[in-house]
């Protein structure tokens, strides 16, 4: 039986893994393809729901391949003085 978003992330809050969700994913990715609009690059698949989702119902567990996305800064101070 598929998982409702609504219980997935009663599930996700349960396992203190309420962090773990795709778009905070650096592997996360937007594909142009209307049938499959989300895509995770670490496991290579592309599919209708997140991939957290997809990853939770075949396997029970929350992803084990999530990584943070990091903030990118904005250009170094020595660009910037280089501009003026």
């Amino acid at each position: 039986m598929p998982i409702t978003g609504l219980s997935f992330h009663k599930i996700m809050a349960t396992e203190s893994g309420s962090e773990r969700l795709c778009r905070r994913c650096r592997h996360f990715a937007v594909t142009w393809i209307p049938a499959r609009p989300y895509a995770c690059r670490a496991f290579g698949f592309k599919g209708r729901v997140l991939p957290c989702v997809t990853v939770f119902e075949n396997s029970g567990v929350t992803c084990q391949l999530f990584t943070p996305r990091t903030r990118k800064d904005g250009p170094k101070p020595d660009a910037k003085a280089s501009l003026l």
